[in-house]
């Protein structure tokens, strides 16, 4: 696994682009279902599911960066304790 990026920057373009890509997903949710509403005359049925689609699929990004996140912590302190079992060992 790869080593996580602590500078701040790192931070601030990880999670910006959490938040863009949150509203992204909306607005491309609202668009299609503002699309298929015109194209079945059913305003504003789809546009609502498509909003809420797009909001779940935001949440699932949020979700997938955490865990990755958790299973990067996970690695990192696994291989600080294995470092410090062979440093102990004569």
């Amino acid at each position: 696994m790869k080593k996580r990026d602590e500078s701040g920057w790192a931070q601030f373009r990880r999670y910006g682009n959490l938040s863009i890509e949150l509203v992204v997903a909306v607005f491309f949710g609202a668009f299609g279902g503002h699309t298929i509403d015109g194209w079945l005359d059913t305003e504003p049925l789809f546009l609502i599911i498509g909003v809420f689609v797009g909001v779940a699929a935001g949440f699932l990004n949020f979700y997938r960066l955490i865990t990755s996140e958790e299973k990067m912590l996970q690695s990192e302190k696994r291989d600080r304790k294995l470092s410090e079992k062979k440093d102990d060992q004569p």
